[in-house]
């Protein structure tokens, strides 16, 4: 206890501030908008299942490993389901990343890269949006950042004790989502590669390291086993399929960086990392023409490394961060072009944390102190300047709005027809009449299919989201043939139409 209270003092008074602000952002309105297609999944996967049920079957039918499932099939048993209730855990998640980000900051540079670091995570929109939904991905970036610290440890430290907290942590990691296997690749490509950084040989022994990760493999081969099924079963389709992956584009790979900062506007968030980015290597080049040693003694980096940094060199930081970023969304994109789509953003909120921790890290190149103030300052307001959107405009498309709209104006046999088999889930999720009918049917639905879907029923709804312009002017024109177009009401992300008998057979 004891020790733990003087590690708890021996925190810089400005980490606390930062974990309560942080905290404050990711619990305001935490229950506002409803829950979003994903997060219905999240909860579905768990319902009817008992703890047992969730580890053994929930990765047969979804693409995601069982870990978080797991985690909320206990918390929605003790607590229930309501919106705030299910997301509080990722928002606990997203909390104690920032307190890690600070000690992987402070393991690899110092205070002060700590403490810029868990502020920009802090102010982040794209881990605060994850803070507040029902998946997987704050626990993602938890465990990648206690992954990597508890690495650097064992770096500093090979002792049994570092090296089976670091093969545990790196074990839950790999069994909170599929990319977790790029994050620890990226590990690999560190430790192996480090042989050429230092010519006193590897970060780590190997033996120590082969140690390590052969426990991580033969504790994680049951998920692998089912991962690699799932990769070689043929077409793709079904719950654990990727069809719904576009290959990536080159402007998407390149805005993935821009997306960390604001993932609505990925291109300013570019720029914002570009104008930091620029001023920082600008100020670092006229800082090295003027002299090496007036450098080091600016920015305070007199020492020995194994004073300041442990047993990590200047070269050897780099390519930890380097690696951790680049191997985690480079190989992903390979892998999509290579052999099938795989890459998604979010899937990469991992590579995030480091680039965090990079950025943070850039700053110390800043000639003077007060510059490095400054520069600081402008990167975290680049984080917090699409805060006020986040928090003021919905975020995901408003379910619970078009189900309330239906409810309260459909009449006792109406049908609703939904644009897509999975977004019946959200739908039916708000909706609680059971004298009107709901029918999902696919975007490229046929004629055929919409009227008889309808035969029987007065007034039809439809609601659409992302339909192609041939798919929805097949659904309208079907529609349209015996009723009238009364009525369409747009939401965020959705949009609700209605159609009235009118001329003709009513019900088709």
């Amino acid at each position: 206890m004891g020790v733990f209270t003087d590690r708890l003092r021996s925190l810089p008074a400005a980490l606390y501030g930062i974990v309560a602000f942080a905290a404050g952002l990711r619990l305001y309105d935490i229950g506002k908008e409803s829950y979003w297609l994903d997060e219905i999944a999240s909860l579905n996967l768990v319902a009817g299942r008992t703890l047992p049920e969730v580890l053994t079957q929930v990765p047969t039918v979804d693409r995601h490993p069982p870990l978080y499932y797991a985690v909320l099939k206990g918390w929605t048993d003790l607590f229930g389901t309501t919106e705030t209730i299910t997301r509080l855990p990722a928002a606990l998640f997203g909390v104690a990343a920032v307190v890690v980000i600070y000690g992987v900051g402070a393991r690899l540079y110092d205070r002060r890269v700590g403490l810029l670091s868990a502020a920009v995570l802090a102010v982040a929109r794209f881990h605060i949006n994850f803070s507040q939904t029902t998946r997987m991905y704050s626990l993602f970036a938890l465990l990648t950042l206690l992954s990597f610290y508890l690495l650097v440890r064992v770096v500093e430290t090979p002792t049994r004790r570092t090296v089976a907290g670091y093969a545990l942590t790196t074990v839950l990691l790999v069994y909170t989502h599929a990319f977790a296997l790029f994050v620890v690749l990226a590990q690999n490509v560190f430790v192996v590669g480090s042989r050429w950084f230092d010519d006193e040989g590897p970060a780590v022994p190997f033996r120590t390291w082969l140690a390590s990760q052969a426990v991580v493999g033969l504790v994680a081969l049951p998920w692998i086993a089912v991962l690699l099924g799932q990769a070689l079963s043929s077409g793709g389709g079904g719950p654990t399929g990727l069809t719904w992956i576009p290959a990536p584009t080159v402007s998407r790979i390149l805005l993935t960086f821009g997306a960390y900062v604001d993932p609505w506007n990925p291109v300013i968030g570019s720029l914002a990392l570009l104008l930091v980015g620029g001023f920082v290597a600008v100020d670092y080049a006229i800082e090295r023409t003027g002299g090496a040693g007036e450098a080091r003694e600016a920015r305070g980096d007199g020492g020995t490394a194994s004073e300041r940094w442990g047993a990590l060199t200047g070269r050897e930081r780099t390519a930890l961060l380097g690696s951790w970023v680049g191997i985690v969304v480079v190989v992903p994109v390979l892998i999509s072009y290579l052999v099938t789509p795989i890459y998604v953003y979010r899937y990469t909120i991992g590579a995030a944390m480091g680039l965090y921790v990079l950025l943070a890290a850039s700053v110390r190149l800043v000639g003077s102190v007060e510059m490095r103030y400054i520069v600081g300052g402008v990167l975290v307001l680049a984080f917090l300047l699409p805060l006020p959107v986040y928090y003021t405009q919905d975020q995901h498309a408003q379910w619970d709005e078009v189900s309330e709209t239906v409810g309260t104006d459909a009449a006792a046999g109406d049908v609703v027809l939904v644009s897509q088999p999975s977004y019946a889930n959200p739908f039916e999720h708000y909706f609680s009449r059971d004298d009107v009918a709901v029918k999902p049917l696919p975007a490229s639905a046929s004629t055929t299919e919409i009227r008889a879907a309808v035969r029987g029923h007065e007034t039809a709804w439809l609601v659409t989201s992302h339909v192609p312009p041939d798919g929805l002017r097949r659904y309208r024109d079907t529609l349209e043939a015996n009723r009238s177009d009364a009525d369409v009401t747009k939401f965020r992300g959705l949009t609700l139409w209605r159609f009235d008998p009118g001329n003709g057979t009513a019900g088709g």
